[in-house]
């Protein structure tokens, strides 16, 4: 039952947006499988290339 209704908000609510942002060309399709590490390298790059000036903050011994 729950995953019925995930499943009906996905089509009724997400996958509606999916189309308004790509009909306005500004959706990004990201491949979530990998590593956290290798998922978030990939959404960075397209902000880096989405959004002039963004540029990647320096690593810092936290975030090895």
């Amino acid at each position: 039952e729950v995953i019925q209704r995930r499943l009906q908000v996905y089509h009724t609510q997400t996958a509606p947006l999916e189309a308004y942002y790509r009909d306005r060309n500004v959706y990004t399709e990201i491949e979530g499988a990998g590593s956290v590490h290798e998922v978030f390298a990939r959404i960075e790059a397209v902000l880096e290339n989405s959004i002039p000036g963004l540029r990647p903050k320096e690593a810092t011994k936290a975030d090895r």
